[in-house]
C-alpha cells in the first residue's frame, strides 16, 4: 500500500512494516521527456517514440519478472544489473518515478541493504502494467503527432 500525503514523507507499507522513501511513487508520465522524444522525430517518419516505447514495454516486463527471480535466489549482482537497465529505460520513456525507484533499488543492492528490496520490487511489478497502459494510451492519443511531424503535441 502506498501512502502519499503531500506534506509527509512517502512511505510504502508492507504488512506491519512501513518503508520510508525519499522518492515519490506515482504512475504519471513525465510529459517533458516524452515531448523531447517527439521532437526527435518531428521531421521524419521513423516513429521513434513508438519504437522506443515498444522496446521498453517488451524488455521492461521481462526484466521485472527476472528481478523477482533474482530476489528469490539472492542474485543481487543480477538484480542490480536489471535495476540499472530499468532505471535508464524508464527515464527514456518518461516514467520518472519508476526510474527513481529502480535507482533506489540499485543503490540498496550496492550498499547490501537487502531488507526492503523485495517490497519495492513487488510494488514495481504490481504497478508496471498500469504504467504500460498509460504509455500505450499516450501513444494512441498522440499518434497523429508522431506521424505528421506536427510540433504542437501536449
Amino acid at each position: 500500500m502506498l501512502n502519499n500525503d503531500s506534506s509527509e514523507a512517502i512511505s510504502l507499507s508492507h504488512g506491519s512494516r512501513t518503508i520510508p522513501l525519499d522518492i515519490e511513487l506515482y504512475l504519471e508520465l513525465d510529459h517533458d521527456t516524452i515531448n523531447r522524444l517527439f521532437d526527435l522525430e518531428k521531421n521524419s517518419s521513423n516513429r521513434f517514440f513508438e519504437r522506443v516505447v515498444s522496446i521498453y514495454i517488451e524488455n521492461a516486463q521481462r526484466m521485472i519478472r527476472q528481478g523477482l527471480n533474482d530476489i528469490e535466489a539472492n542474485s543481487w549482482k543480477e538484480l542490480a544489473r536489471h535495476a540499472h537497465t530499468l532505471k535508464s529505460s524508464a527515464a527514456h520513456v518518461g516514467a520518472s518515478a519508476f526510474s527513481k525507484l529502480f535507482a533506489h533499488i540499485e543503490q540498496l543492492v550496492h550498499n547490501q541493504q537487502y531488507q526492503d528490496i523485495s517490497t519495492l520490487w513487488s510494488w514495481a511489478h504490481a504497478n508496471h502494467p498500469q504504467l504500460i497502459t498509460e504509455l500505450k494510451k499516450y501513444l494512441n492519443d498522440n499518434s497523429q503527432f508522431a506521424t505528421s511531424g506536427h510540433t504542437d503535441h501536449p
